[in-house]
């Protein structure tokens, strides 16, 4: 379980320096930059804030200043398709005609990694004066969330239709309004990278140097432990830089991490450790009575044995509710659905991308819109 979750921290980490790197292709979209040069540049601009931020409390106030980023991002594309208007060629369906079955799912992988940030929530609740206040997030973020997600699709297949791109800041064309958008999604994703690249580092440098993982600079040994906590920051950016150029297609490259992580560790695990738990507390509760009996009863008769796991079992079952049984057996089946043709279905698009844009590690530069719509006819 801990190789999955930081796994998949990581895996998250490489698609911000994958779309840093587009960020700054579309900042720089006149010299045709390639992007492993890109992805490059970014992580030598983050090594200054990965190197130097080792507790997530220090990143409270660019936190807040994010939100209002990712705001600015939407108004100016949104705006821009807006005022481009919306092309005659442009065709919109209510079912898509190439729609399949394993489209469906290739698709439900995006919108599950959408979702999946349940990893990060015990990193914050440690990091919080009051942990208790952490379910509050739900009421704010959670409906802020879904609802930012409803009107970008929206409004992005309204103007784009079947013509839309998986990179949103993609359906625009070469202009200051992209070359702006694209600068601010930079500062909010190096902020977002920034936060969830605390947690790994810290958890990398825990497994080497546990002592120290908390040492601040002014204790003693303090210069060593950050020291390693650089060296390991690092390290990890490279790592980011391989994998996020040996899968350059964002869309795909999420899709692929949610079909094959996002859903097991953010929906599927968490049932799994209710149960857990449940079972847990049943034997341990039923241990304690029958404990009690004896020695009130029969101090000198032998001990109670415990009862048996699959009775353990039941007697959780029992402590859920007819809803909790329902909607855990959906998310399930719905998650491994999503890992089985979800993936499948994404390692083909990835392999119809590499046929299109060129191999992984190639230039990839961005692709003008005219040249762009030749593409899609000759594939």
């Amino acid at each position: 379980v801990y190789f999955a979750v930081y796994g998949f921290a990581f895996l998250g980490n490489a698609s911000y320096i994958l779309i840093l790197g587009q960020c700054m292709q579309g900042m720089f979209f006149q010299t045709q930059l390639c992007l492993p040069i890109a992805t490059a540049v970014a992580c030598v601009l983050c090594i200054p804030i990965s190197v130097s931020v080792r507790h997530l409390s220090e990143s409270v106030v660019l936190c807040f200043i994010n939100l209002f980023l990712i705001l600015a991002v939407l108004a100016v594309v949104m705006g821009k398709m807006y005022f481009v208007g919306r092309p005659s060629h442009v065709n919109t369906f209510a079912f898509a005609k190439d729609l399949s079955f394993w489209g469906v799912f290739g698709a439900a992988s995006n919108v599950v990694y959408s979702y999946a940030g349940h990893w990060l929530y015990f990193e914050l609740m440690v990091e919080m004066q009051k942990p208790e206040d952490f379910p509050r997030v739900f009421l704010i973020n959670v409906p802020l969330q879904v609802c930012l997600y409803l009107l970008v699709a929206c409004w992005g297949y309204h103007f784009a239709g079947d013509k839309a791109e998986g990179y949103f800041l993609a359906n625009l064309p070469d202009s200051d309004a992209y070359r702006a958008a694209s600068t601010l999604l930079f500062l909010h994703v190096l902020i977002a990278f920034l936060v969830k690249n605390v947690v790994l580092v810290r958890a990398v440098h825990k497994i080497l140097a546990p002592s120290r993982v908390d040492v601040s600079l002014r204790e003693s040994g303090g210069r060593r432990a950050q020291a390693e906590f650089a060296t390991c920051a690092v390290l990890l950016l490279c790592a980011y830089w391989a994998v996020a150029n040996a899968i350059p297609f964002f869309s795909d490259f999420l899709a692929l991490v949610g079909s094959l992580l996002s859903g097991p560790i953010s929906f599927v695990l968490p049932a799994v450790f209710l149960m857990g738990a449940l079972q847990r507390e049943a034997g341990s509760s039923e241990g304690t009575l029958e404990l009690s009996q004896h020695m009130e009863g029969q101090p000198d008769a032998a001990m109670p044995r415990m009862s048996s796991f699959s009775s353990q079992c039941r007697d959780a079952g029992r402590r859920l509710t007819r809803f909790d049984f329902v909607a855990c057996a959906i998310i399930t089946g719905f998650i491994l659905l999503s890992m089985v043709f979800g993936t499948t279905n994404t390692i083909r698009d990835i392999g119809l991308r590499i046929g299109k844009y060129g191999a992984p590690f190639d230039c990839q530069a961005r692709v003008h819109p005219e040249k762009l719509a030749m593409l899609e006819l000759l594939f």
